[in-house]
């Protein structure tokens, strides 16, 4: 979780000042196209950081499904109509 928070915090000062971060990191403000590159490499930190907390999520998705496949499995299959 605090690498979480390290990714997310990290991710926002580069979307944020992304050259103060390239000195802190590289010991070379960034330029040029490095900025843009920087801002993306921060989003995707910020989508690293806060994909742990939904992890939640992706668990009770996986039960669900569990649930609604063993549903379907045990169900009575109903006689097929002729369409005439």
């Amino acid at each position: 979780m605090v690498a979480a928070v390290a990714e997310a915090a990290t991710g926002l000062a580069l979307l944020l000042v992304p050259s103060l971060v390239g000195q802190w990191l590289l010991g070379e403000a960034l330029v040029g196209v490095a900025m843009p590159v920087a801002r993306v490499a921060g989003i995707a930190l910020i989508g690293l950081g806060i994909g742990v907390l939904l992890w939640p999520a992706v668990a009770v998705y996986a039960v669900l499904s569990v649930l609604l496949g063993h549903a379907w499995l045990v169900s009575p299959q109903q006689p097929k109509r002729s369409g005439i």
